[in-house]
Formats: C-alpha cells, structure tokens, sequence
C-alpha cells in the first residue's frame, strides 16, 4: 500500500489522481497548516506528468512576476525573457509546446496575492479566455489557512468558483499517525501525540530507537532543536506582530476558558476580543466548545462557549515554553 493511503490521506489522492487524469481545464486549491505533506501530497499524482512548479516567496510584489518569469523560461528554454504581466506570464504557460495534460503549481501563492492587488483578477481573466481552454491543470498550494478562508475562498474574490476542487488537508488521526512509529506500544506513541498531535514532518523527525521521552526533550525541549520555537515561527508566518494572539493563547493554556477570562488573563479589551478569537478559530488553533445539554439558542451564542487550544502542540509550548524556554541547556 501506498505510503500516503497508510497515513489516511486515500481520498485526497483519489480527488487529486481523478483531476490529474481528466482532460479538461481544472482549478484546485489545496491548503493546510505547514508541515501536513501538502507538498508530497501533490507530487504523488504528479509523478510522470508534465509539471511547472513554482514556490513562491516572501518577495516584495515588484520582484514576484520577475521570480516567476525566470523560473517558467528557464523551464521552457526562453532564457531573458521578462513578461509584463501574469497575464502575459500565464498565457506563455498556456502556449507552451507539448501534448497531453500540462500541470501548473503555485506552491505557497499568498507570498504573492496580497504583494500585487491585481493578481486574482488577472489569473481570473487568463483563466477564463485561454486557460480553461485547454488541457491544463492549475492547482494553487499554500500553508496560510486563515488567509485562503478569508479571502480566497470569500465570493468577493475574483476566482470565486473557478476551483471545482478545494482540499483542505488536515492533521493526522491518532491512528494514521502511528503508522510512522510502529515501533511504539500504543501509550508510549500515546504520550507523543498528546504533545505532537497530527502533524506528519514532526513524527518523520523522531528516533524510534530512543524512548518517547528522549524524542520530545531532545527535538522540543532543548534550546534551538527542531522544534523549539515551532509555534512562534508559524504565527510570525501569519501575522506581522503576534504579541496579542500570543497573550490569548497562554491565557487559555493556562486554563482561561471563558471571554471573561481570557480578557482579563490576557490584558485585551473585552471589546476587541472577539476579533482575534475569530481570527485564531480560523487558523484552526483554537475551537469554542458548547454544553452538550445547551439548547439551540444558546449554542449558537459565543458568551455561552468554553475555548480551548485545538492544536496540541500549541497547548504543551504555551502552557510549559512559552515563560520558560530553556528546559534543557
């Protein structure tokens, strides 16, 4: 079996394999907190198919189309030339030479949407008059959940429907999870998870031939091991100043539960809140959790909640890290 279909990811395969193998123009989003195998996730229907791909990064808006254009004439052997445009870039894409499917990758593409405001409504009109036209696959990869959910996927933008396929891949169960470490007796590999969660790059770091409690000091514990400051490098990603999303988030690791509380724990405003609340569900890092006797009305209301830290290695840095970083010297 597949190493992928081991680790529960069988149906974003077969919804990936079905566009890769279609002949018609096709549009997908696939997106997802950094460190779920996006990536492998794409390559493996990607194999043996004619593939462009390009990552993006965090450049400055006037460097992006330059980066892009190097990249794709590299690739199609057109060394110097610079394209005006993305639509002149796209359109280059499009009239590349060859047969059968052409597949187009963008991984990490919010490096540039937010850089060049015209972005979506030039990918939108180059899709929409040649793209679409032909045998072409186009698939946009990014770690920035809250950013594809708020704006991407929002019916103001101007792909709005043009991905007939969206995956959001999501962290492992506990279950497929253990496939990395079979070596582990369920609690041992119960006590990792518990610190890890679902994360697949986490556990391929891990030394199955050390205890469970060897793996989590020497690779989270230690000052500058692998991951050590793993939760501050994924919301300085998100947010250019994460010192308030930081103060809520220990505030609820250290047992604030209530809108109340975490304002108060927290030192926000309990006026503007709510804000950031939202922002941090979006993210997946946080979930409201309701009475399960609640009656309709009131679960539906945020003042009636209880908050808690979905991720769990988010819960262990901010409960036990995040004041003291240098467990081991």
């Amino acid at each position: 079996m597949d190493r992928l279909e081991c680790l529960g990811r069988t149906g974003e395969l077969e919804a990936l394999e079905g566009v890769c193998g279609s002949r018609r123009a096709e549009m997908v989003i696939v997106y997802g907190w950094r460190r779920v195998e996006k990536t492998a996730l794409i390559q493996k229907p990607c194999e043996g198919r004619e593939t462009f791909w390009y990552t993006a990064k965090a450049w400055k808006a006037e460097y992006q189309l330059e980066l892009f254009s190097e990249a794709l004439c590299a690739r199609l052997g057109n060394a110097g030339v610079r394209y005006a445009s993305w639509t002149a870039a796209f359109d280059a894409c499009a009239a590349a030479p060859g047969e059968g499917r052409r597949i187009l990758v963008i991984d990490e593409f919010q490096h540039i949407a937010p850089e060049r405001p015209g972005f979506f409504s030039q990918l939108r009109a180059v899709w929409d008059v040649v793209l679409s036209q032909k045998n072409i696959l186009l698939i946009l990869l990014s770690s920035a959940v809250s950013y594809i959910e708020k704006s991407v996927l929002n019916e103001r933008n101007p792909l709005y429907g043009r991905a007939r396929t969206v995956l959001k891949v999501m962290p492992l169960s506990f279950q497929a999870a253990s496939a990395f470490l079979p070596e582990y007796a369920v609690d041992d590999f119960f006590k990792g998870y518990a610190v890890l969660g679902g994360i697949p790059h986490y556990w391929q770091c891990l030394d199955a031939r050390q205890f469970m409690e060897e793996n989590l000091a020497l690779n989270l514990l230690r000052a500058n091991s692998f991951l050590h400051d793993e939760p501050q490098s994924l919301l300085r990603q998100e947010f250019r100043n994460p010192s308030t999303y930081n103060a809520i988030l220990r505030s609820i690791a250290m047992g604030a539960s209530t809108r109340s509380t975490i304002a108060e724990q927290s030192h926000v405003d309990n006026r503007t809140l709510t804000k950031y609340l939202i922002v941090l569900g979006e993210m997946d890092l946080i979930e409201q959790e309701f009475p399960v006797f609640s009656e309709p009305e009131e679960a539906g209301n945020v003042s009636q909640g209880l908050y808690r830290i979905k991720d769990p290695l988010h819960k262990f840095w901010f409960r036990f890290l995040a004041d003291e970083p240098d467990l081991i010297r």
